[in-house]
């Protein structure tokens, strides 16, 4: 056999075996993914896993959890918490009024009962408690104003004191003007001294 060919097929061998493991298709890792399921490789968008590598497409996590971008599994979103669309399905905390039941993670968060809201986790619904009165608008326990109170947890709007009868925000029970005052309208009802030779 001709030297110069065994030369030159020895030098074709050894090019082969330097470029050998740039050929062989590298898989993409968990968390990512390709048309191929091999390099190049995309992380996965949040709220989808890929937990093996090699995988041509990412999976949903499902209802009640989520994903970072590039993640290989999911986690659940925490009590008080929601998956929300509009934040990539990241976790982001219930609105106030409004809650997880049973502190599961979810998509939704439930509204609370009408006269009460949430507590400050958003695990559960709590009564407003006696002064207070929930806000139907922000889901708030807000105090009554003055001139009105509320007696009890739990209620739904504040009562008014009365003709001759005062008391401070946030009051459970309502006081009379003391002699020589009145009880005025234009002041939300705050006792007043009587106007002279009255």
């Amino acid at each position: 056999m001709n030297r110069t060919f065994v030369a030159l097929a020895r030098v074709f061998v050894c090019v082969l075996a330097a470029f050998a493991p740039s050929v062989i298709a590298q898989p993409c890792d968990p968390g990512f993914f390709s048309s191929t399921g091999n390099a190049p490789c995309d992380p996965c968008p949040a709220t989808t896993f890929a937990p093996i590598a090699g995988l041509n497409r990412c999976l949903d996590c499902g209802s009640g959890s989520s994903s970072e971008p590039g993640a290989s599994q999911c986690f659940t979103c925490d009590p008080g918490f929601f998956s929300n669309p509009l934040t990539e399905g990241l976790c982001v905390p219930c609105p106030i009024g409004t809650y997880t039941p049973g502190g599961n993670g979810s998509f939704t968060c439930a509204d609370c009962p009408l006269g009460t809201t949430s507590n400050p986790e958003r695990t559960a619904c709590i009564a407003c408690p006696a002064g207070f009165v929930i806000n139907q608008d922000t889901g708030a326990c807000e105090p009554c104003p003055a001139s009105f109170f509320a007696p009890v947890a739990g209620l739904t709007q504040c009562l008014d004191c009365g003709s001759g009868s005062s008391s401070e925000p946030g009051s459970t029970a309502c006081f009379t003007c003391d002699p020589g005052f009145f009880s005025n309208p234009l002041t939300n009802g705050l006792c007043e001294p009587c106007p002279a030779n009255t």
